[in-house]
């Protein structure tokens, strides 16, 4: 992975994109992880853990950049003054934690070295079954987690089901795009979708993120009004992002498990024959 290697990028963004890479790998071991037996267990927890040691960082990365998407609910002259002065505390706050991290650079320098042992070990995973059956039970089951977090998300209104039903959101964009040969323009415009949705729950997570830092650092806000008014914006902003995810998402996650499983398992057929002919 390039990322974990270079020096050029801003330290911030190197951690992001490690980050999403690592989400990408997980994916794809879930998508056939009841075939791989104990190579899933060993992969899923080396990316796993990896991944969090860099989460503090991450976090505090997230709470600055969900901080300038509500720029726009600061309109009076005294509340713009709260939003320069609370961004750069933001901002400081950040940078110290980067500083305090246990040596960010020598931390990026040994994932790199050992991603390489993980590239090495991916040549002795082994499936127990071929085609459709390796990769259809970790799909379906991602899809039915999807389904059902996101009703538990709306009915109990917590940061932590939405931030749940974000991992499955993401997992199921994942897979799609794994699957997208299958059926091109049609898996094509489903990712795209999903993208959306999971797009919607990453800045609605990042909100959770920022009033944690507002709440458990008062020395974030200047005084309490100005907490007060940074609260109202985040309840604002995460009303109206909760309102667009849920039609997406009541959309995405329509059908029922088992229907869903026939029809990818009937685009794969279909390609395979497609293939066998030689047709294009």
């Amino acid at each position: 992975m390039r990322e974990a290697a270079s020096h050029t990028r801003d330290s911030h963004d190197t951690v992001h994109q490690i980050r999403k890479h690592f989400k990408k790998i997980r994916a794809l071991l879930r998508l056939a992880r009841f075939d791989l037996g104990e190579f899933y267990r060993q992969e899923n927890r080396w990316y796993r853990d990896a991944a969090n040691r860099l989460s503090t960082v991450r976090d505090a990365e997230s709470a600055v950049e969900a901080f300038k998407r509500m720029q726009s609910a600061f309109r009076k002259k005294s509340e713009r003054e709260t939003y320069k002065s609370v961004l750069a505390r933001l901002v400081e706050r950040r940078d110290v934690l980067a500083d305090e991290s246990s040596d960010l650079g020598g931390q990026l320098e040994q994932i790199s070295s050992q991603l390489e042992e993980a590239y090495d070990r991916i040549e002795s995973w082994q499936f127990s079954r071929k085609g459709f059956a390796v990769v259809q039970t970790g799909l379906i089951d991602e899809y039915r987690k999807g389904r059902s977090t996101m009703q538990q998300a709306y009915a109990g209104a917590d940061d932590e089901l939405f931030h749940e039903w974000r991992k499955h959101v993401k997992n199921h964009w994942y897979h799609t795009r794994l699957l997208n040969s299958i059926w091109p323009r049609v898996m094509k415009a489903r990712c795209t979708e999903l993208r959306g949705l999971a797009e919607l729950l990453g800045d609605d997570h990042d909100l959770a993120v920022l009033r944690s830092a507002v709440e458990s650092e008062p020395g974030v806000t200047a005084n309490s009004k100005s907490r007060r008014h940074v609260f109202q914006a985040i309840d604002n902003r995460h009303g109206e992002l909760c309102c667009h995810a849920r039609f997406l998402g009541q959309r995405l996650f329509a059908e029922k498990p088992n229907a869903l499983r026939c029809r990818m398992h009937s685009y794969w057929k279909a390609w395979k024959n497609q293939s066998r002919t030689g047709c294009s």
